[in-house]
């Protein structure tokens, strides 16, 4: 439906320039067009309540089976793996894949059926433009590769350290009673603050990184 609607809108454009047909059927067009852009909006609401729905079903369900499991891991895989790790695992890590499974797929499949639609549609009126507007793609293409890899790379680090403080919070809350006993309280909250601190300015990369990314994106796609 997204593709139809630069194509009524180009049909209207050329009716009113080659004066084809009369002011009362050139009205059809902005009828038809809304009537595409409703139906557009009803299948994207119905697309996004089904795919979200079953992503929230497969988190729920992917965290209960990893809950599972480690609950049948012998006692020496936890005397290596820190409880912060885990509970990092059981909450940022799920979301991540449900993510994925949402969001993800559905940008996945709208961008497929975005280019295929696109091309097929501009090859129809000009073969030869639809060749020089795919020009930019190798820009396209390096540009991905640059950033995909520092983003991924940053990601891991967000998540690690994401997993650290966790371990840290886990590990005082349990032995808080020692803190208290031995008065550390103002060093485990200097240690809190320099791991937080670093916590907060990996993400701010990674936000800056995809901050960077898609205006660029969006600019050597429009060249």
């Amino acid at each position: 439906m997204g593709m139809m609607i630069p194509w009524l809108i180009k049909g209207g454009i050329d009716a009113i320039l080659q004066r084809r047909e009369d002011s009362t059927h050139l009205l059809r067009y902005p009828l038809l067009i809304l009537g595409a852009a409703l139906l557009q909006g009803i299948f994207r609401y119905l697309w996004r309540i089904n795919i979200n729905g079953f992503s929230r079903r497969s988190e729920s369900d992917l965290r209960s089976a990893v809950f599972s499991h480690l609950l049948k891991l012998p006692l020496s895989y936890f005397h290596y793996m820190k409880t912060g790790d885990l509970m990092s695992r059981l909450t940022s890590d799920v979301q991540a894949v449900r993510e994925l499974m949402g969001f993800g797929s559905l940008a996945i499949v709208d961008c497929l059926v975005v280019i295929s639609m696109s091309l097929s549609f501009m090859i129809a009126i000009d073969p030869w433009l639809t060749l020089w507007s795919l020009l930019p793609l190798p820009l396209i293409t390096v540009t991905v590769r640059v950033f995909g890899r520092q983003i991924f790379q940053w990601s891991r680090e967000v998540q690690r350290q994401l997993s650290e403080l966790s371990t840290y919070v886990q590990e005082n809350l349990a032995g808080i009673r020692v803190v208290q006993a031995y008065a550390q309280e103002e060093n485990r909250i200097r240690t809190f603050t320099d791991i937080s601190s670093d916590y907060m300015r990996k993400n701010l990369w990674l936000a800056t990184l995809w901050g960077v990314f898609w205006p660029l994106m969006q600019v050597v796609a429009g060249v």
